[in-house]
């Protein structure tokens, strides 16, 4: 099929469309949110006035593209599709609209054809009778994340990059539609889709979060495609399941972690060597981040879990073997394996509802143990320990315990 076979018909529509709704004033078609550019959502606007989907039928520029899709072999088309959903996709990816003004026009609007960019896009738009234009993917994806900032790009070899997030991210209607927190993003770019997994979220964020504890986030990853009109655009990438909460909570001031060109190479050292080290930790690397962005009252708990996923064990006394193997990797002493039974005794009198054993604890932690670190501190620490082990749950916790018994016994070996 020849490019932009139905490029004439469907820019006459556009056109009469276009000053159809000016001559009704732009103000019933503009949305905007704070301060941003208004955009183009026609989708309101058609069904306030029962009467303009009849109207619209009858124009003759609607008949004549509706037959020539057919004639084409496309089912007949949906109005509420083209006059809600493509044109203002056209309006917008054009910006149309910077401000809430109303546009005149003089005889002619610029003809579609010198716009739309890639006319296969359009026609299979129109043939597959779909709402909205679907880009041609690039093969790059770009995982959002907040509270980031970086002083330059930063190659992470043989995984991506991260670099600032660029003007054609920030069109994405996510940006503009949702409750988009204010604080700062940065992106990770990478070409690899079969990297892009919820294993590989889960741990590329616990890299991150161990080399400052800072307040950063994951947000969502984005597909990379180039539209109608040529320039990039993003959707969500489907089959991701990871997430976690973007919204800044808690009593805690939000704390950027700030990249400096000092610490670059510093930084994509340790994220490769984390990625690297922690390839046996699914399970710890996901609970600790999500108990790094819970409520306060459930980061012990959900730590917890996380610790409990590295050292598995069946001892029955289980407080008293954690407060050895902690202090054992971290090389700490006695006092330090004490703050451990503490803060599993915490947790579990915050699992088991148990309110006045749990003020009881919290007052020992902070009498006994002063400037106490909080357990995401402890484990943060714990993790970069265990990454350098390439420490492996299923299959390391019994030599662990010969290691351990051995210190005991006086003859402690070098790990």
């Amino acid at each position: 099929m020849e490019q932009c076979t139905f490029i004439d018909e469907y820019n006459a529509l556009f056109v009469r469309f276009v000053r159809h709704i000016a001559s009704l004033r732009f103000d019933k078609c503009l949305m905007g949110i704070e301060g941003k550019p208004y955009k183009f959502n026609t989708q309101g606007f058609l069904q306030a006035d029962s009467n303009l989907k009849s109207d619209l039928k009858q124009w003759p520029e609607w008949s004549a593209l509706d037959k020539k899709v057919q004639e084409f072999g496309g089912a007949p088309l949906n109005h509420y599709f083209v006059f809600g959903y493509q044109f203002p996709d056209l309006l917008n990816s054009i910006k149309f609209v910077k401000t809430h003004t109303i546009p005149k026009f003089d005889n002619q609007l610029p003809h579609l054809d010198s716009i739309i960019h890639d006319g296969s896009i359009l026609n299979n738009t129109l043939l597959s009778g779909e709402m909205s234009f679907r880009g041609t993917p690039k093969n790059r994806y770009v995982v959002l994340i907040q509270g980031l900032k970086l002083s330059r790009k930063l190659d992470l070899e043989g995984y991506g990059y991260f670099d600032s997030v660029s003007s054609d991210i920030k069109e994405y209607s996510g940006f503009w539609y949702e409750d988009t927190p204010k604080h700062l993003y940065t992106a990770f770019y990478s070409d690899q889709e079969c990297l892009l997994s919820n294993v590989f979220l889960s741990k590329l964020m616990t890299a991150i979060r161990t080399y400052q504890e800072r307040d950063v986030r994951f947000d969502r990853v984005l597909t990379e495609s180039t539209g109608v009109i040529g320039e990039p655009s993003y959707s969500p990438m489907q089959g991701i399941s990871y997430s976690e909460d973007t919204a800044i909570f808690g009593t805690k001031i939000p704390c950027l972690m700030e990249i400096s060109e000092q610490d670059a190479k510093a930084f994509t050292h340790h994220v490769a060597d984390m990625l690297s080290g922690l390839v046996h930790m699914e399970i710890c690397c996901e609970y600790y981040n999500y108990s790094r962005v819970s409520p306060v009252h459930l980061q012990v708990p959900t730590a917890f879990i996380a610790i409990e996923s590295i050292f598995q064990s069946h001892d029955r006394n289980k407080q008293e073997l954690l407060a050895k193997l902690f202090s054992y990797l971290l090389d700490k002493d006695d006092s330090f394996g004490e703050l451990i039974k503490k803060y599993y005794r915490l947790r579990n009198a915050i699992v088991h509802g148990n309110k006045v054993n749990e003020k009881k604890i919290c007052d020992q932690i902070s009498s006994e143990h002063p400037n106490a670190p909080s357990i995401n501190q402890i484990l943060q620490n714990l993790l970069v320990v265990l990454a350098k082990r390439k420490w492996n749950p299923l299959e390391d916790i019994q030599g662990l315990k010969k290691q351990l018994t051995r210190q005991l016994n006086g003859t402690k070996t070098v790990g």
